[in-house]
């Protein structure tokens, strides 16, 4: 057997494993702790896969302890009356805010999306009663056996007291994020609250894509959103051919799944996407027809990137009177200081 070859059956074995305990995971969860909470299972399956092999440079106790405590704390906070759309607006826009500023760092890791998805998938599925605490336990079980994971193979790191504070962590996230963690938090209590406006049944579809399409850098962004368009589009198309045309109805679940394990030998945001687009309208037919579903979902695309783009304008906008503020406030401080000194 060649080098090619036995590389090419690793990485279908790996892959082949890994998806099977992914879906074990999530089947498990929801036997578990009921089929309302499928999607936080999905959220806690993607932090076991992500938080033990990756460093987030804190220290190993309190990145433990955050784990622990955010998972459940977004099953609660997602849960919470709200009174009114500006008072739900508020309670999203300080609770997104908090993730950022624990876990906007590392950039390159991305840490926060973890989390931003266990909120958005719990919002997007409220809960009461017997199903909440169930939702709840499944949330502390989760983040227990992620905090558990971590700790054991991040016991061989080096160099952990050389690791940030939480305080460290908090001022690095901010220093460098303020705008980004601004735009991310504005960005998802918009589209949450125009998603309850509008009554939409999946109101997830419009707060996933201003999550994904907010970044740091405005090139990324309009990247993302041309890959986020092509990947919608195609997706479309592929489930029009696959599900309205060659598979019945009954079988959609097992075409999903198959989609999902091709998906697992890609990482290419656009072929995600597309993947994505093909087995969320798929899974939607429960509440929609095909024609609604594909409407609502380029809607809520075209939505999400609205909203993201008027946050970039507003961001611009904003900057030439940031920047005349900050240089008003240096000048005047260093005016007292002179002042100050002189007899």
């Amino acid at each position: 057997m060649s080098e090619k070859t036995k590389r090419i059956s690793r990485i279908i074995l790996t892959n082949t494993i890994r998806f099977g305990l992914i879906l074990g995971f999530v089947l498990g969860f929801a036997a578990l702790f009921g089929q309302t909470n499928v999607l936080a299972g999905v959220a806690l399956v993607v932090g076991l896969l992500m938080f033990p092999v990756c460093d987030l440079g804190l220290r190993p106790g309190c990145a433990a302890l955050l784990i622990l405590a955010l998972y459940p704390i977004c099953g609660i906070v997602a849960s919470l009356p709200r009174p009114g759309l500006l008072a739900g607006m508020l309670i999203d826009f300080i609770f997104v805010c908090l993730l950022m500023v624990l876990f906007a760092e590392p950039a390159m890791l991305k840490p926060h999306i973890n989390f931003l998805l266990c909120f958005l998938f719990c919002r997007s599925a409220p809960v009461a009663g017997r199903d909440f605490i169930l939702r709840i336990l499944g949330l502390i079980a989760g983040g227990t056996l992620i905090a558990a994971a971590m700790l054991i193979f991040q016991k061989r790191a080096k160099n952990i007291s050389q690791r940030r504070t939480l305080r460290a962590q908090i001022d690095l996230c901010i220093s460098n994020n303020r705008a980004f963690i601004l735009r991310m938090a504005i960005g998802i209590a918009l589209a949450i609250a125009a998603g309850e406006a509008l009554h939409l049944k999946k109101s997830l579809w419009i707060t996933i894509v201003v999550m994904s399409l907010t970044q740091p850098a405005f090139c990324d962004a309009v990247q993302r959103i041309r890959h986020r368009v092509c990947a919608t589009v195609v997706g479309i198309a592929l489930f029009t051919i696959l599900f309205d045309l060659l598979i019945p109805q009954q079988y959609a679940t097992v075409g999903i799944l198959l989609l999902g394990y091709c998906g697992s030998f890609t990482s290419a945001y656009q072929h995600v996407q597309t993947i994505n687009a093909v087995s969320a309208i798929t899974a939607s037919l429960v509440l929609l027809d095909s024609t609604t579903a594909v409407w609502n979902r380029v809607g809520c695309l075209a939505g999400g990137i609205v909203i993201v783009l008027l946050l970039y304008t507003a961001q611009r906008a904003c900057e030439p009177l940031a920047a005349y503020l900050r240089k008003y406030i240096c000048a005047n401080r260093e005016q007292n200081g002179f002042n100050g000194d002189t007899p």
